[in-house]
């Protein structure tokens, strides 16, 4: 839940969104979204990984638009196949927020 993550927070450090498929944690196979947290935190930054099925999904959409809303997420790194928009439209941008998305893997 988000707020177990707040509870780890640092106040005023920026947040940022780690997006993964919900498979790796069915797995057990997280040691990279570990990595990536640990990393982010040495950084001084508060990292939100949010776990999903597919953002082709609606519901799970929905409910990751509010996560980043809610927590007030100022980059999202995303590790799943889901299609960015291009620079030339930027109108088509995939999440409501306008922050900057990575495609990390």
């Amino acid at each position: 839940q988000l707020v177990d993550w707040q509870a780890e927070w640092v106040v005023g450090q920026p947040v940022v969104a780690l997006l993964f498929y919900r498979s790796h944690l069915q797995a057990a196979n997280t040691g990279f979204i570990d990595e990536f947290c640990v990393r982010l935190q040495a950084q001084g930054i508060n990292p939100l990984p949010i776990a999903v099925a597919s953002l082709k999904e609606p519901g799970c959409f929905v409910q990751v638009e509010n996560w980043l809303d809610e927590a007030d997420v100022e980059l999202i790194l995303n590790t799943t196949g889901f299609a960015q928009s291009s620079p030339e439209a930027p109108h088509l941008r995939p999440f409501r927020r306008n922050v900057p998305v990575i495609q990390a893997i």
